[in-house]
């Protein structure tokens, strides 16, 4: 689930999306984005 709209920060910027490896799954994520 990742926060699109906040109350207090409001709208979050757009972010390029990449593509990482997490045991042998590729999973979508987006730049900057904790793990």
């Amino acid at each position: 689930m990742r926060i699109e709209h906040h109350p207090i920060l409001e709208d979050l910027p757009d972010r390029k999306k990449v593509t990482i490896h997490v045991d042998g799954k590729k999973i979508e994520a987006l730049e900057g984005e904790s793990v």
